[in-house]
């Protein structure tokens, strides 16, 4: 939600006591301005918590051949779509659609693979 948007829906909304959930609050700056409108907020975001080794870890699983989607999310709690999206974000475009191409190439070609 954008900051013009939460506007709008001051206008509808009372939120003083309100419970809300921030899911991908990131630097959370929209659960800090809901909390100063009164809500109680609690703010999700998975990407947070990982650190610089983590995510290098987990780009690295994911250009391994060897390594599936089940064992980074075992490892990490990362869905598949988490991963796609932390690659997309620290690969360069071409790397991450070279990636893409290939972890669906091998897909069609083996009954376990990504």
């Amino acid at each position: 939600m954008s900051f013009g948007r939460l506007k709008h829906f001051d206008r509808l909304i009372d939120w003083h006591g309100k419970d809300v959930l921030d899911l991908g609050c990131a630097g959370g700056f929209m659960a800090e301005a809901m909390v100063k409108r009164g809500a109680n907020v609690t703010g999700i975001d998975p990407a947070s918590a990982l650190d610089a080794a983590t995510i290098s870890e987990i780009i690295e699983m994911a250009l391994c051949d060897h390594t599936s989607f089940d064992q980074i999310r075992n490892l990490h709690g990362l869905s598949p779509d988490q991963v796609k999206l932390l690659m997309r974000t620290e690969l360069a475009p071409g790397s991450y659609r070279a990636w893409r191409r290939r972890v669906r190439q091998f897909g069609d070609r083996r009954k376990i693979y990504k």
